[in-house]
């Protein structure tokens, strides 16, 4: 299957599917996103390999260098709000932006501006709500075992619709600490 084709599939789907209802339809778009990068070979978007990754097993222990990188620097960013509380105040964190998931959003609009597919639903907030109150939901439960050299697992976990709730859970304590939760709605 070409580019285009892969590229006219997700153009099917957004168009039936907007806003998001069902899990699989959010399984399926990832599925169609990782294509498009295995075939065009593009490594300049990391955070979409990790979820599509992520999304299509039920537990991650085969860590891509992606996935690492990604984790070390959650990593690095909960080690300073553990041990500089505070320090993380006003700027912008990689837990934060991993959590709420604003990274995800630029870097799916930048993926779907440069390939050509249909990007307005991911910045209108109805659609981009819908869509990752669902890819919580598919992410639950499915924990990424040992993926840096820090953290011993991350997990989503089951919670109310338009919430999203994690646990980091740490090789070794920082401070008294052995794990970080974190939390929120949309």
């Amino acid at each position: 299957m070409s580019q285009p084709e892969i590229v006219e599939k997700l153009e099917k789907l957004l168009k039936i599917a907007l806003p998001f209802t069902q899990e699989s339809e959010v399984v399926y778009l990832w599925v169609e996103t990782r294509k498009i990068l295995d075939r065009a070979n593009d490594k300049s978007f990391p955070l979409l390999r990790f979820y599509a990754d992520w999304s299509v097993h039920t537990s991650k222990d085969r860590i891509t260098p992606g996935i690492r990188s990604i984790m070390e620097e959650v990593y690095s960013d909960i080690h300073l709000e553990i041990t500089n509380p505070g320090l993380l105040i006003g700027r912008q964190s990689k837990i934060v932006g991993f959590m709420y998931m604003e990274d995800l959003q630029k870097e799916m609009y930048s993926f779907f501006q440069k390939y050509r597919v249909s990007s307005d639903w991911v910045n209108n907030n109805d659609d981009w709500i819908a869509f990752i109150s669902l890819l919580v939901r598919v992410l639950a439960n499915q924990p990424i075992n040992k993926p840096c050299t820090a953290i011993r697992q991350f997990l989503f976990y089951p919670t109310k619709e338009g919430c999203v709730a994690g646990t980091v859970m740490f090789r070794n304590k920082i401070e008294k600490y052995e794990r970080f939760s974190f939390g929120n709605s949309y």
